[in-house]
């Protein structure tokens, strides 16, 4: 009895589940949260992954198993990151398709490598949704906090550059860099103009990332009014899905990538600098004091983003927070100095740490009369 019970209430729970799917109107819509990257993209896309189950309930499809859409992304756009090519890739943009358009309710599908798709990409993802309302997804935060942050996540990724040099080429290239670089990825009014030319206006949401300092969970909760879903925020108020590092910790990667040159196959210096270096062990130790860009950089990113946003204002787009966010204050934050002392010590604990692991792993696998 208590079998049939059990059984019973399985089948009561898949019909409560399947009638709320079919509530959803066939009218529904296919939302593409593109990016920008370090707008927190990151943070978002690991909320959504983490409660699947309960935003299925509500109607929104987060398609597939892992934390955001990246192989999807990079098929659909035929774009290998950092030329690496991946086997879980080829087919996986066809498989979400496929997932989402099985699904009666609305969908979302995100990553911040779209932020760089083509007009022919974008038409090429509208298309794969023909019963669908497409609409895009933005996120966006001032440009100082931008140009740090990405400067950053370049040198996560292997690059060389130094701040300096980074802003400098920035303030060089003012939106026109077109192959790489900070404007290739950070280019707001570029962007809104190639989707813009495939995705209405009214179907084009951009999101403000609020300044340090306001209410706990204002992000999520913004992004959340733009899918029509609702989770409490109380869990996520101190979460910090993307780790960041202090000048001092940046500046020693910055070094080792130069000393490592080009002799580190991407899939190695993914696994072995960037997660495990720069991502798990470097923001274990008490961190230096934040990346700021130097008075003069600040003023121009100032008056640069105050340009924007006049811009912006006049844009026929969905806004979800205040425009005024995107504004970076004239005066500078306050930063820390490099010096030679604080960057051995930063590699010295690294190393620690490093010996430690491997010292773990080998008495882990080592035969037991050895040990």
């Amino acid at each position: 009895m208590l079998v049939a019970d059990g059984r019973r209430a399985q089948w009561w729970d898949a019909c409560e589940a399947a009638a709320k799917v079919a509530a959803v109107p066939t009218n529904s819509s296919v939302f593409l949260h593109i990016g920008l990257p370090k707008s927190g993209t990151t943070f978002l896309q690991r909320v959504l992954a983490e409660h699947r189950p309960i935003l299925t309930e509500q109607g929104l499809l987060y398609p597939g198993e892992r934390a955001d859409h990246f192989l999807p992304a990079q098929d659909v756009m035929e774009r290998p990151f950092r030329g690496h090519e991946d086997a879980r890739t080829e087919g996986s943009w066809q498989q979400t398709v496929d997932e989402v358009n099985a699904w009666s309710g609305n969908a979302l599908i995100s990553h911040e490598t779209l932020t760089v798709a083509t007009p022919e990409h974008i038409t090429s993802m509208v298309s794969a949704f023909p019963d669908r309302t497409v609409e895009v997804v933005i996120t966006a935060r001032d440009l100082a906090r931008q140009l740090t942050a990405s400067w950053q996540e370049t040198i996560k990724n292997g690059q060389t550059h130094t701040l300096a040099e980074y802003v400098e080429k920035a303030r060089l290239k003012q939106g026109q860099d077109t192959t790489s670089g900070f404007w290739y990825w950070q280019d707001l009014e570029g962007l809104l103009d190639r989707w813009r030319e495939v995705i209405p206006g009214e179907r084009t949401h951009l999101v403000t990332v609020p300044p340090p300092g306001r209410q706990p969970g204002l992000l999520w909760r913004r992004f959340a009014s733009v899918l029509h879903i609702d989770l409490a925020t109380e869990e996520l108020a101190d979460r910090r899905a993307n780790v960041s590092l202090g000048l001092v910790e940046t500046e020693f990667l910055r070094r080792l990538n130069v000393d490592l040159g080009d002799t580190v196959d991407w899939a190695t210096y993914r696994e072995q600098v960037k997660q495990f270096l720069a991502q798990r062990t470097l923001p274990r130790f008490e961190q230096s004091g934040p990346i700021v860009l130097s008075a003069d950089d600040q003023l121009w990113a100032a008056q640069r983003s105050k340009e924007l946003v006049q811009r912006l204002g006049g844009m026929p787009i969905q806004i979800h927070g205040e425009l005024a966010e995107l504004e970076s204050p004239e005066a500078p934050r306050e930063g820390t100095d490099i010096s030679e002392e604080a960057i051995v010590e930063i590699g010295v604990r690294a190393i620690a740490h490093l010996l430690r692991k491997i010292g773990r792993t080998s008495a882990e696998t080592a035969p037991s009369g050895v040990r």
